[in-house]
């Protein structure tokens, strides 16, 4: 039988007291000073038992004093990805799913409560919500993150249910799964509203009334006036359009990235770009909607979040 195989820096000092073996057979030299302050299971190296079966041997390589060996049941890529969280060296870069899943699994288990809430932030990151949204809300779900499951949930209809047939699915209930739909149908009324009701700007510090929608005379008006904060403006017609095509898509799409969207935000600026020198100038126009959007966007998400939170998902 070969020898286990010695993890790569910052795993490999011999200052180290304590070895984690992994299912693939490498081992971890690691501190049981470092590990006390990540986990409550390292407070007391009488409590190693609760980590893994520990082995009859102990290591006691280039002449090193002996150290207990325990058997864990992760693979080295898994464990080196975790500890690394841990020791003060660089944080490990997750970039799918399927990386930070087991990680995850692995700090809750080792009840890393501080490793696990950066976890359950990079789970509902953009990058994943974008790809994987019904995947996250899955993972959250099962794990009962409640924030994290009412974001993922809000993605996954934006996203479009049924959605994909993926794995995790099974681990949830049904009544989580029906839930989710029940937000898809529940959220569109408030998150309309949001865009047809814009009384909400009147008490919004956010707002700016020195966005071009707002001040140019070049284009044309709208039939409608809006009351800001401290004033009464005409927005112009462009800007009503993108607000009516908005609404319409949050019907079916009840979240913030809907308002947001490349295509509707292109699709917008078309109409004045090139026929306006107030709002094309600079990029003014485009740069002013963006920013009303992100606005209206939080906006959104709040109310959908507003219904999420009425609903069982676990």
């Amino acid at each position: 039988m070969s020898s286990p195989s010695l993890a790569p820096p910052p795993f490999d000092r011999e200052s180290a007291d304590l070895i984690f073996r992994t299912c693939d057979d490498v081992d971890f030299r690691v501190h049981k000073c470092i590990l006390a302050i990540a986990s409550p299971l390292h407070n007391d190296a009488s409590e190693a038992e609760s980590l893994g079966p520990t082995t009859d041997s102990k290591d006691g390589a280039d002449g090193a004093e002996s150290r207990t060996v325990i058997l864990v049941t992760e693979d080295s890529d898994v464990l080196d990805k975790l500890l690394r969280f841990v020791y003060p060296v660089a944080s490990p870069s997750l970039e799918t799913l399927d990386e930070l899943k087991p990680v995850l699994e692995a700090a809750l288990k080792y009840q890393m409560d501080e490793t696990t809430d950066v976890l359950r932030t990079m789970l509902v990151s953009k990058k994943f919500l974008e790809s994987e949204a019904l995947r996250v809300f899955a993972i959250a779900c099962f794990h009962g993150f409640e924030k994290e499951t009412r974001i993922a949930a809000m993605y996954a209809c934006y996203k479009g249910l049924p959605g994909p047939n993926i794995r995790e699915l099974s681990s949830i209930t049904a009544s989580a799964t029906r839930a989710l739909w029940e937000l898809k149908d529940k959220a569109a009324g408030p998150a309309c509203l949001v865009v047809s009701n814009l009384a909400w700007l009147a008490e919004s510090d956010e707002v700016n009334r020195d966005w071009v929608f707002f001040v140019c005379t070049e284009c044309e008006e709208a039939d409608t006036q809006v009351q800001l904060r401290h004033a009464r403006v005409s927005p112009r017609s462009w800007w009503h359009d993108y607000l009516r095509t908005a609404e319409e898509q949050l019907k079916n799409c009840s979240c913030g990235a809907t308002v947001t969207s490349d295509w509707l935000i292109q699709s917008t600026v078309g109409k004045f770009s090139n026929r306006c020198n107030t709002c094309s100038i600079d990029g003014k126009g485009l740069a002013d909607l963006k920013a009303f959007s992100r606005l209206l966007a939080a906006r959104v998400d709040d109310v959908v979040m507003e219904v999420a939170c009425t609903l069982k998902f676990q």
